[in-house]
């Protein structure tokens, strides 16, 4: 039967067969990243890291105003000002001296921007990973 199929062909299959392969292998990765959690522990990292560095460089300060644009980390703090979160300033998305205490800071951090990221991040991942399935 091979006889038939020209070279052309056959390498056609070939890299079609390694596309869908690797088609398969991010969605795998992406559904198992997203229920084992492994995808909340990497973007929290992500953002911690972001709010810690004091010294803000061009590209860094790009991802972050990204981050606010597509996220609305800052605009997510509306829903905490109920409560204990009462009069928190925009400047607490990923200023790292929001308010001047440390501890403060992360709860505010942890509770508004983290948990509006990892929501809309992993419904990306997630509606990614079964297209590529």
């Amino acid at each position: 039967a091979l006889k038939d199929i020209s070279n052309l062909r056959l390498v056609t299959l070939v890299l079609l067969l390694i596309f869908f392969i690797t088609l398969a292998s991010v969605g795998i990765y992406g559904m198992v990243s997203h229920k084992t959690g492994r995808l909340q522990t990497s973007i929290d990292k992500e953002i911690k890291d972001y709010s810690k560095n004091k010294d803000l460089s061009s590209p860094i300060q790009k991802k972050i105003n990204y981050l606010n644009k597509n996220y609305n980390c800052c605009t997510s703090y509306d829903d905490y000002k109920l409560g204990i979160f009462d009069g928190i300033p925009d400047s607490c998305c990923i200023s790292p001296d929001c308010t001047g205490q440390t501890e403060t800071n992360d709860k505010y951090f942890d509770r508004a921007c983290t948990a509006v990221y990892y929501d809309y991040k992993s419904k990306e991942v997630f509606y990614i990973a079964i297209v590529a399935l």
